[in-house]
């Protein structure tokens, strides 16, 4: 009953600090260093603080039992629709690692305060004891440092990335007929060509390419499922060779059923800049396509949403080309 409490009341706090951003949007951010580690530490703490002593005694039941807390929060928020199913599994390896680390704190503070009763300091016990109960001053003031350190943070440990990823494709078909497919592709209804990490996120699947002039200027519309569309603007040309496309996405036009909010493309946080299509004609009357996708990611932790971006990117790229096989 009291690891229940425990997991609860975790789960309650990283839900109410939740709504507390979500309704300070603007003065907090979700996807800052305060919420993405400060939070799910506090869980964690909490989680392990609350629950029975004896089963917290093994360090790796105080370092994974918070990620319950953190599975609880993930699974409340997205029934309510507060936060998405994508963003949230990416997210969570992150957000329950520092969970484990509150928990892990928490662990050490109990055998700490458990050392100085079996020595008998009473003077250090009672300063250790003030950190003790969950509805203490200084325990109270600790689990609202999200809220404070959050508006001092703002956004202003986001800082831009820019990467690229390339993939490339071999294929027995004639140049001009692979080019024209590049250029235009105005029926993919019955073709899905999402990998296996963007069909199970179930990422919007690629409907059809078309393209008003294949010359400088020219304009091409790539168009998904649930009014998810790319305008690209075609920037450099040599025909059966070489096309660069400049991507636009206007975020305000993205139904929010398609894509969260945090991992929308053209959005606050991620961007597709550029495509690069170079073809290349092989002895045996085939040919090899290279798509080059660069794209900008703007987060607090871009050495860890780089890594979810190249791989959501990569396949996208991939069944971009998978459409000419």
């Amino acid at each position: 009953m009291k690891t229940l409490f425990a997991l609860s009341f975790a789960t309650l706090y990283g839900f109410t600090i939740h709504l507390l951003f979500l309704f300070f949007q603007g003065l907090l951010e979700i996807m800052s260093i305060t919420f993405l580690a400060l939070v799910p530490w506090g869980i964690g703490y909490l989680t392990v603080a609350l629950s029975d002593k004896e089963k917290m005694r093994s360090s790796w039941n105080a370092f994974f039992r918070p990620w319950l807390s953190s599975l609880a929060l993930l699974v409340i928020t997205i029934l309510v629709n507060t936060e998405g199913a994508i963003c949230w599994i990416m997210i969570f390896p992150f957000f329950a690692l520092f969970a484990g680390l509150g928990g892990s704190v928490a662990r050490y503070v109990m055998l700490r305060k458990d050392k100085i009763r079996a020595e008998g300091d009473s003077n250090i016990l009672d300063d250790v004891d003030d950190w003790g109960p969950p509805n203490s001053l200084k325990s109270t003031l600790l689990l609202m440092l999200p809220l404070v350190l959050g508006l001092v943070e703002g956004d202003r440990t986001q800082t831009q990335k820019t990467s690229t990823v390339e993939c490339s494709i071999v294929l027995p078909t004639a140049p001009e007929v692979v080019w024209a497919q590049l250029l235009r592709t105005p029926h993919l209804s019955t073709v899905d060509t999402r990998g296996i990490f963007t069909r199970t996120l179930d990422f919007p699947r690629h409907l059809s390419t078309t393209l008003d002039t294949a010359a400088l200027g020219g304009k091409r519309i790539a168009t998904y499922e649930r009014g998810l569309v790319f305008e690209e603007t075609i920037t450099q040309y040599e025909p059966e060779r070489y096309m660069e496309l400049n991507i636009y996405t206007d975020p305000a036009k993205v139904p929010p059923t398609v894509l969260d909010e945090h991992i929308v493309v053209g959005g606050k946080y991620i961007h597709s800049l550029i495509d690069r299509y170079r073809l290349e004609p092989l002895s045996n009357g085939g040919c090899k396509v290279t798509l080059t996708g660069q794209y900008t990611i703007n987060t607090p932790i871009n050495w860890y949403c780089d890594l979810w971006a190249r791989w959501v990117v990569t396949e996208m790229l991939e069944g971009t080309l998978g459409v000419n096989h």
